[in-house]
């Protein structure tokens, strides 16, 4: 196991951040540090027996925001792991 994943599974355990069986909704933007998130959960979800599901919401406010959701739903494909994903026009939401 990964050095960092050992020490997320060290930092959830100590902070009993997680109990076994929990339904974990991981945002995932697409981005390295949310992708690293998501393959940390992945590599312990059988440790604390999870069931992740990932969330990826479009802003409206990129245009590459397409190719990152495309990216993310073919990591989730990979993984096999259920992809959410929405858009809000936040300009939009924020004149109202």
């Amino acid at each position: 196991m990964h050095p960092l994943v050992l020490s997320a599974k060290r930092t959830i355990t100590k902070y009993e951040m997680l109990q076994a069986g929990e339904r974990v909704v991981v945002g995932v933007s697409g981005g390295a540090d949310s992708m690293a998130l998501l393959r940390a959960l992945w590599e312990m979800r059988r440790d604390f027996h999870l069931s992740l599901v990932v969330a990826y919401l479009d802003h409206g406010l990129r245009p590459e925001a397409a190719e990152e959701k495309l990216f993310v739903r073919k990591t989730c494909i990979e993984l096999g792991i259920p992809f959410v994903t929405r858009k809000v026009d936040v300009r939009q939401k924020q004149k109202g």
